[in-house]
């Protein structure tokens, strides 16, 4: 279930409750990043009742896009793309959140941005479900952590997660 909504009944209501960010971008090269997430929000029916223009500029602001959101994304540098791909994502406030090494081709600035974004997910109750190789970006967010080494478990953690705790697990 996701958000109390059984996503093998309801598939597609279920759909309306996730972010994603991808290895790839999902994004159209030949529109601007405000065009992108305006067709996103009508395709998928975000924002019902809401200005989704509004919800467009709102999220290009939380990545800090807004000045270039008449652009077209062919033009983005890749870290750019990266956080229009993460505009995306929350763009509908979705209940959950899937994000795979979303630190990629961020600058230290942005990815700074990022794990204060995702901070601010986890304290208004979303689930976000990250994977990514540098463990210790996000920190804040994280209410329970698992570990991989060879495609098995290696340590898991629940509480008292700290960038301290982590380093004496790798050291």
């Amino acid at each position: 279930t996701i958000d109390g909504i059984d996503a093998l009944q309801q598939p597609l209501k279920a759909r309306e409750m996730i972010g994603l960010v991808s290895h790839q971008s999902l994004l159209y090269q030949n529109l601007t990043a405000y065009e992108n997430l305006v067709f996103y929000a009508q395709m998928y029916g975000v924002g019902k009742g809401k200005n989704v223009e509004e919800l467009a500029k709102q999220a290009l602001q939380r990545v800090d896009l807004l000045r270039r959101a008449h652009d077209l994304v062919r033009t983005y540098s890749r870290g750019m793309v990266q956080r229009l791909t993460i505009a995306r994502a929350i763009l509908h406030e979705p209940a959950l959140v899937l994000l795979d090494e979303p630190y990629t081709g961020l600058d230290q600035t942005s990815a700074r941005r990022l794990s204060e974004l995702l901070e601010g997910l986890a304290v208004s109750g979303r689930t976000v479900v990250m994977t990514t190789h540098e463990y210790y970006r996000g920190i804040n967010a994280v209410s329970r952590a698992i570990f991989l080494s060879s495609g098995q478990v290696s340590a898991e953690l629940r509480e008292n997660i700290t960038p301290d705790t982590l380093s004496r697990l790798y050291t």
